[in-house]
């Protein structure tokens, strides 16, 4: 529990110290299409960690509470560090190479659904339906904001490009973390009503019965073929 703790709680605190900044000092952080192509490299990460008002931000930090509630008991603090640092680069270089219009962006919405992929690929097998279930109704939610549905008023600010590149990012880093949830037909032990354990124990219990009755049966035997019943001495003594 503690270790999964070191996940959450830094990106939360950092998240609220960029929104801390004196005012402009963001500019220096965020998404800034044509100062990334001229080397400022830095801004594919830092963008993530800033947004557009009080408002937004704790938006996205419920969002990452409710998101890490999910899935903590399955993923280890490393992988999703790891996710992070996927979805942001997979955020911003998708902006990048497909979206060149939007001159900045600011934001942890797009990262945030890609850890929500990344999560539900690490349930367990005895969840991986719910796992599906969760990913087809995130992949319906996107092909919405695709088609121009939002689920809030914010919604529409923000660069709904950004969350399909979050989950794609997502997706592939569960998959190269050894998240599974997708990899095969969900294998389902056998399930046994009360009657076929009681009869199984019947079962049992008449076969350990039967057991001791034969070694009774064999000792009895082996007990009247001694040397002490054939009458017979064995000393050649006189």
């Amino acid at each position: 529990m503690k270790s999964a703790l070191l996940f959450p709680i830094p990106l939360a605190v950092l998240v609220v110290l960029a929104a801390l900044l004196p005012a402009g000092s963001g500019a220096g952080l965020r998404y800034e299409h044509s100062l990334i192509l001229e080397g400022q490299l830095w801004r594919l990460l830092t963008a993530h960690l800033l947004h557009m008002g009080w408002e937004h931000l704790l938006i996205n930090l419920t969002a990452l509470a409710a998101i890490w509630a999910m899935f903590q008991r399955f993923v280890t603090a490393r992988v999703w560090w790891l996710a992070t640092l996927a979805c942001a680069l997979g955020v911003s270089v998708g902006l990048l190479l497909f979206d060149a219009y939007i001159s900045w962006y600011v934001g942890l919405s797009g990262v945030l659904h890609g850890l929500f992929v990344t999560g539900a690929l690490f349930l367990p097998r005895k969840y991986w339906r719910h796992a599906r279930l969760l990913l087809a109704a995130l992949g319906i939610k996107l092909l919405a904001e695709q088609l121009g549905y939002t689920v809030t008023a914010l919604s529409s600010q923000a660069v709904l490009g950004a969350h399909m590149y979050g989950a794609f990012a997502g997706l592939l880093a569960g998959w190269a973390a050894g998240g599974k949830a997708l990899a095969g037909p969900e294998v389902r032990s056998p399930r046994t009503t009360r009657r076929q354990r009681a009869q199984a124990a019947q079962r049992a219990g008449a076969a350990g019965v039967t057991g001791g009755t034969a070694g009774g049966t064999a000792g009895s035997k082996a007990g009247s073929t001694g040397p002490g019943r054939s009458g017979k001495s064995t000393d050649d003594g006189n």
